[in-house]
């Protein structure tokens, strides 16, 4: 099973368990076929994964093969692009979540610092 092989499931994980799994995967690829961005007017944060998405995945996952830094996010905001070094799948499971936590945090506190001059100032998070 795909899902195994890229350690996102246990082997013989039951079958209600593999059902969430899926149930979440299609609802996202939806998301992302609906999804038509209009313009931000506050800064954003690119979480972009530097590693492939592993070979048991690689057919079923939607990955971005846009050869912009920022996947085109820059036409409708100001982004800051930081890199993790994982997979898509990966940036939430250790070691990279340490990574991909301590660039959240930097990028909050650089807007709480924004928020102390006065300034009104969002910071949207964008993961690759």
């Amino acid at each position: 099973m795909l899902a195994e092989g890229a350690g996102l499931l246990s082997p013989g994980a039951p079958p209600d368990q593999i059902e969430r799994l899926f149930a979440v995967f299609r609802r996202n690829v939806d998301v992302i076929r609906r999804y038509r961005p209009g313009h931000y007017p506050g800064p954003a944060l690119l979480l972009k994964a530097t590693e492939p998405v592993p070979d048991a995945l690689r057919d079923a996952a939607v990955q971005n093969r846009s050869g912009e830094p920022a996947y085109g996010w820059d036409r409708h905001c100001t982004v800051t692009v930081r890199e993790i070094a994982a997979h898509h799948l990966a940036m939430a499971s250790e070691p990279a979540a340490a990574l991909t936590g301590a660039e959240i945090r930097q990028a909050l506190a650089e807007a709480g610092r924004l928020q102390d001059t006065n300034e009104r100032e969002l910071l949207t998070l964008f993961c690759d």
